[in-house]
């Protein structure tokens, strides 16, 4: 089901039904997580490399991404529906908070989705500076650039913690692998009563 929320979300989107297709989003994004969350549960620590890269990653690749994307869509979705300035920047900067919040807690588990989370608010620090006063784009112009750069900045803050976060996990984890590894194992051969 998966694959036909991903396609009721394409029709909805390319036909502009911005409430339907944010509707959608989110269960498609539901619908991920759950996957998700199912592959990570019945995954071992004997499970091979290939078998992660084969089975788990593509999933959490596109959780990632839709998480994202969901959020984004929400976001237009308000735009669409001509909600306050305040109200979309507030939302803005809820979105954001969910995306370091994903990120913080996902990075026990997997990097990928913390990385995935860090590439889309990276995406959107390069899409806000390159924003221009002088297009005269509504839209633009609706937002101070106190907040444009509010935004702007805590993406790129953010983005640069998950990836901080996430060397800082994995670095622990290596070391708690090799402190277990280089622990003398106890057996009764080795104890010699003095």
């Amino acid at each position: 089901y998966i694959v036909l929320l991903q396609c009721a979300w394409t029709l909805s989107f390319s036909n502009e039904i911005i409430w339907l297709s944010a509707v959608v989003m989110m269960g498609l994004c539901g619908a991920l997580w759950t996957t998700t969350l199912r592959l990570f549960n019945g995954q071992s620590d004997s499970d091979s490399s290939f078998n992660y890269w084969l089975e788990i990653f593509p999933f959490t690749l596109h959780t990632g991404w839709i998480t994202a994307a969901t959020l984004v869509n929400i976001n237009v979705f308000l735009v669409a529906a001509s909600v306050s300035v305040s109200a979309q920047f507030m939302a803005a900067i809820a979105s954001l908070l969910v995306l370091i919040t994903v990120a913080w807690r996902c990075a026990d588990t997997d990097a990928t989705i913390p990385f995935v989370l860090a590439w889309a608010l990276n995406g959107i620090y390069f899409e806000l500076a390159s924003l221009s006063y002088d297009d005269d784009d509504e839209q633009i112009l609706a937002f101070s650039e106190t907040q444009i750069n509010i935004a702007k900045y805590g993406s790129l803050v953010l983005a640069l913690v998950i990836v901080l976060r996430v060397i800082v996990q994995k670095y622990y984890h290596h070391q708690q692998q090799q402190n277990a590894s280089a622990a003398p194992s106890s057996t009764h051969a080795d104890y010699s009563p003095s």
